[in-house]
């Protein structure tokens, strides 16, 4: 009995050393959590929203027209034909949040201001931005603004300092939106000219019938190149990208008088004394 007790005493005091010996356990930690990275959204690319859009000028040399402004070819350019002041418009047909502005120049040169005017529906100019300093040919001006301009429908740019004659080789307008529709007006927008013609009587135009076109109008007399008065002081003579005109300077308010059959730019103009 007594051996028997003695035995089970080392096997108790064996399990309390092996027991205390025993590592303690170890407590359940919960998961670090993860962080998810969320990916920015991929903006949509640029689109050049001036693209062969309408274009309105202050003048234009019968060479260089002002679609060469929005044509996407900068080998070839708008020239206005005379120096500063000039100005420019683009309608964008549609109302777009614009993201950045190209111009490439081609004149003037040496320091001049380009004042860059947005407008919408409203039909007010704003000033979006100035390009400022020195201009040289085929010079690229370029400005993103830190968020886009809103709500703008045609971008207008004024050239009102500068030495030499006016030309943009581009002007490029970019969105990376969709535009909106314009508002409709109930008000009529056809010239007046066109209002006093009969549209059910015209046809299309073809080659068999293109050499009986007349022509019903002319919009603005272009930049004056040079003037000349006559030597009895009756008539004033302006020379222009599309001839000569002659006005009677007692009534300067009257329609003057084109003298046809220039091709090309007038560039100065001046009376004979013998046969006047």
């Amino acid at each position: 009995m007594k051996t028997q007790n003695r035995i089970l005493t080392v096997v108790f005091i064996c399990v309390l050393v092996l027991t205390a010996c025993s590592p303690a356990a170890t407590e359940t930690q919960a998961p670090v959590p993860t962080a998810t990275i969320v990916p920015s959204p991929t903006p949509r690319p640029e689109k050049n929203v001036s693209l062969n859009k309408p274009v309105r000028v202050s003048a234009s040399w019968v060479v260089d027209p002002p679609e060469r402004a929005v044509n996407g070819n900068p080998n070839d350019w708008w020239g206005a034909g005379g120096p500063i002041p000039q100005w420019i418009e683009v309608d964008l047909e549609g109302i777009y949040s614009v993201s950045r502005i190209k111009v490439i120049n081609e004149g003037p040169t040496g320091y001049a201001a380009y004042q860059v005017f947005g407008r919408g529906p409203d039909n007010v100019n704003r000033l979006l931005h100035v390009f400022e300093g020195s201009k040289t040919n085929n010079q690229t001006l370029e400005f993103t603004p830190d968020t886009p301009w809103e709500d703008i429908s045609t971008i207008r740019i004024e050239i009102n300092s500068g030495s030499g004659w006016v030309g943009f080789r581009e002007v490029q307008v970019f969105s990376r939106d969709e535009p909106m529709s314009l508002p409709t007006s109930p008000e009529s927008t056809t010239p007046l000219f066109l209002a006093q013609v009969d549209t059910d009587t015209l046809e299309t135009i073809t080659p068999e019938n293109a050499v009986l076109m007349k022509q019903v109008a002319m919009l603005g007399r272009g930049p004056i190149n040079s003037l000349a008065w006559s030597p009895d002081g009756t008539m004033l003579a302006v020379a222009s990208p599309l001839g000569v005109w002659l006005y009677d300077p007692k009534d300067l308010k009257s329609s003057p008088r084109l003298l046809e059959g220039h091709t090309r730019d007038v560039l100065s103009v001046i009376f004979s004394p013998v046969s006047w």
